[in-house]
């Protein structure tokens, strides 16, 4: 992290051009820019007890383009120099006894993290902690101590909350059916009415009114899928420029603005469904100086496709409206940027877009 290694205060920054050999000031972070190439960084000038400063890996090609810390009229660890060579590197230096030495990470004793010197060093985490009161070895551990006694029970909790109503029970069996009672007498049986004439046919009665509303139906089944439309999904990269240098570059997903990437690995994203990519576009927002043809290729998985732009670096505007290519879900996609070599000026906010029909 970027903080004071005592104070545990922000650092304030200090910029370094990779390719470059730059002077650290006291008590800053320096973010070196590895894209530009391997780089050196010289300790501070006249340093005291306690100095410090740090350096970081900014674009995280250290691994590619290491960076060198040169101790000047100092060691650094009883060395002349040290290198960082791990992507994305981050190192704190702190001026002790006569040389300066690398911090690297501990923890308190309450298991929170806090910077030490590597061994060898004459800080360590009391000495830090403490600015340099002491600065001898740690002691031998103690033996364990022997357990202590149980403690006493404590008093009782205090009576919980009445518990919620339990569910009722199922019902009770059916009880055995009783005797068949007694049959009762049988009445004498009624004389027979005359059958009445028939009467004339009433007046047709008025019409009732309407019933009430029926519960709603059942949802019907989902209909089939419609066809596909006519367009197709759109894509898009972009950076604020390519380098002038020879290098091959990929392009940013969306726009990131900041140069083009050297490792495709860093940028590539995956398609989420089967289709065709199409219609490549390229645009230049702000054109370079020369008539250097640049390649725009389109690659899946790592391979370049048919879909190639070129474009010349002084154009606008460019495009593969003929070639495609075929991708199912999950393929890997890049936009890779080839030269002819060194050219003298990048074109600036190149962006590129393309369709998955």
């Amino acid at each position: 992290m970027r903080v004071n290694p005592i104070s545990g205060a922000q650092l304030p920054l200090f910029a370094a051009l990779g390719g470059a050999s730059t002077q650290a000031p006291l008590g800053f972070a320096v973010l070196v820019s590895t894209s530009g190439g391997a780089s050196s960084i010289l300790a501070p000038a006249s340093p005291s007890e306690g100095s410090f400063f740090a350096v970081e890996d900014l674009d995280g090609l250290a691994a590619i383009n290491p960076i060198s810390i040169l101790g000047g009229a100092e060691l650094i660890d009883g060395a002349a120099s040290v290198v960082l060579s791990t992507a994305g590197a981050f190192a704190t230096f702190v001026f002790d006894r006569g040389q300066w030495r690398r911090l690297v990470a501990r923890r308190r004793l309450d298991g929170t993290p806090a910077p030490v010197v590597e061994p060898g060093g004459g800080l360590n985490l009391q000495a830090l902690l403490l600015e340099f009161v002491s600065d001898g070895p740690p002691g031998v551990p103690g033996a364990k101590g022997d357990k202590g006694d149980t403690g006493a029970a404590g008093a009782a909790g205090a009576a919980g909350a009445k518990g919620d109503k339990g569910d009722t029970g199922a019902a009770g069996a059916a009880g055995a059916k009783g005797d068949k009672g007694d049959k009762g007498d049988t009445g004498a049986p009624g004389a027979a009415g005359a059958p009445g004439a028939k009467g004339d046919k009433g007046d047709t009665g008025a019409t009732g009114a309407p019933g009430a509303k029926g519960d709603k139906g059942d949802t019907g089944a989902t209909g089939a899928e419609g066809a596909a439309g006519a367009g197709g999904a759109v894509m898009h990269w972009g950076a604020s420029g390519l380098s002038a240098s020879s290098t091959t570059r990929y392009l940013q997903p969306g726009y990131e603005a900041s140069t083009a990437v050297l490792l495709a690995a860093l940028i590539q994203w995956a398609i989420p469904r089967a289709g065709t990519l199409r219609n490549l576009r390229i645009r230049h927002n702000g054109v370079g100086s020369t008539a250097d043809v640049l390649h725009y290729i389109v690659r899946i998985n790592g391979v370049a496709t048919a879909l190639d732009c070129a474009i010349a670096a002084n154009a606008a505007n460019g495009s593969d409206l003929v070639h495609s290519a075929a991708v199912v879900a999950g393929d890997l996609i890049d936009i890779e940027v080839t030269k002819p070599g060194e050219i003298a000026q990048s074109p600036r906010d190149p962006m590129a877009s393309l369709e998955l029909a």
